[in-house]
């Protein structure tokens, strides 16, 4: 694999998303990733509209695709992944906000995962 600094794009069932960065795994965790094992990160700019995603949200819980959410304006990241979600707040108020909404959602183990 060849590393650039090209902007790419990439056509995918959910638009198009632009390539940002290239994280070289290998370089920042080398007892886990063999030399030449790369990240591509793509982005895309979108307006949330509730159930707009749902389909993307189905596809990313049955580890068809990876995604992750990035809210600027209420500084917020939404990682959903097979098997769960973790939602990244600025503070603690709103953690613990969500955490109270959600609470039926949480995992009854006592460290929550």
């Amino acid at each position: 694999m060849e590393l650039t600094n090209e902007i790419s794009t990439e056509l995918s069932d959910y638009g198009i998303f632009e390539k940002c960065r290239t994280i070289e795994l290998h370089k920042i965790y080398p007892e886990e990733y063999e030399d030449d094992f790369f990240y591509d990160v793509y982005s895309r700019h979108d307006i949330w509209k509730r159930n707009s995603q749902n389909d993307l949200l189905k596809n990313i819980a049955d580890d068809e695709f990876r995604a992750m959410f990035v809210c600027p304006k209420r500084n917020c990241i939404v990682a959903p992944y097979d098997g769960g979600m973790d939602i990244i707040v600025d503070s603690q108020k709103k953690r613990d906000e969500l955490k109270a909404k959600y609470k039926d959602w949480l995992s009854e183990r006592e460290d929550g995962m």
